[in-house]
């Protein structure tokens, strides 16, 4: 193989590498945060909107906009909030795990063959 060949050939070794290596990292440090959120440091993990938006608007049968919420329409909304908020962490570990289950045989496949290219170097 060439000179010029065998650069590019290492070039992107290490560049699918270090870009693999970044991904991994990010990935790893939000399935962190989303544990440690979850199991110990809870109050970390409640989300802050429950009670900062206003409540909105209810529409009856007939189209009538009620002017207030009634306890129980803010207890739904309520409800409804923190359902969604737990599909969002489910659907974020879900996407990190895919992630690192993409990325981590990348890494090794291509530092792998970094590695050897190098030992076959310097014999």
């Amino acid at each position: 193989m060439s000179s010029k060949s065998q650069l590019i050939r290492t070039i992107y070794l290490y560049a699918v590498s270090l870009i693999t290596l970044v991904m991994i990292i990010v990935t790893a440090s939000s399935l962190i945060n989303l544990g440690l959120k979850t199991w110990v440091f809870t109050k970390a993990d409640r989300p802050e909107f429950y009670d900062s938006y206003p409540a909105a608007p209810v529409v009856d049968k007939n189209g009538v906009v009620a002017t207030s919420t009634t306890a129980t329409d803010r207890e739904l909304m309520k409800k409804d909030q923190e359902e969604r908020y737990q599909i969002q962490k489910q659907t974020e570990a879900v996407r990190s795990f895919a992630m690192l289950l993409v990325a981590l045989p990348i890494f090794f496949f291509h530092w792998h063959l970094t590695k050897k290219e190098k030992e076959e170097k310097e014999n």
